[in-house]
């Protein structure tokens, strides 16, 4: 396993090409963890430098995600792929959420969307906030 300071910009790419990730939190106290899968990440993930990202979230099963980030902020992101090159990558960040009636989620959606048609997309129909994390260190490792 290597673990980076920063996101590297190749593993930065290769995570944006990955059709899935996972958050996981969990509250301060208690037992209870929560994993959550997350899609669209072309449309709905972006590193936005070598030590932030940011994620749309969209409406769900339930909020624990939020709920846990305004307790603790606390989030790791999970990025893996199968294959010839099997890969698994985890970002442990602080995050905090910017609502949707937050002024800066706009710009965060704009940031995070690359073309018009992915903005309207990411602007309205289920998103309930976003997610930005500022990476504290990143581990990959190579499951050859």
């Amino acid at each position: 396993m290597k673990v980076y300071a920063d996101i590297p910009d190749a593993l930065g790419d290769w995570a944006q090409r990955q059709p899935i990730f996972f958050t996981g939190s969990a509250a301060t106290h208690g037992q209870h963890i929560n994993v959550s899968p997350k899609g669209m990440t072309t449309t709905h993930f972006s590193i936005l430098s070598p030590t932030r990202c940011a994620y749309i979230d969209r409406t769900g099963s339930g909020c624990e995600t939020a709920a846990h980030v305004y307790q603790n902020a606390r989030l790791c992101l999970m990025f893996l792929s199968f294959g010839p090159s099997p890969r698994i990558m985890r970002l442990y960040c602080r995050a905090r959420i910017v609502e949707w009636d937050d002024g800066a989620f706009a710009d965060l959606v704009a940031r995070v969307a690359q073309r018009d048609d992915e903005l309207r997309l990411c602007g309205a129909n289920g998103a309930q906030g976003s997610l930005c994390a500022r990476c504290r260190c990143c581990c990959c490792c190579c499951c050859c």
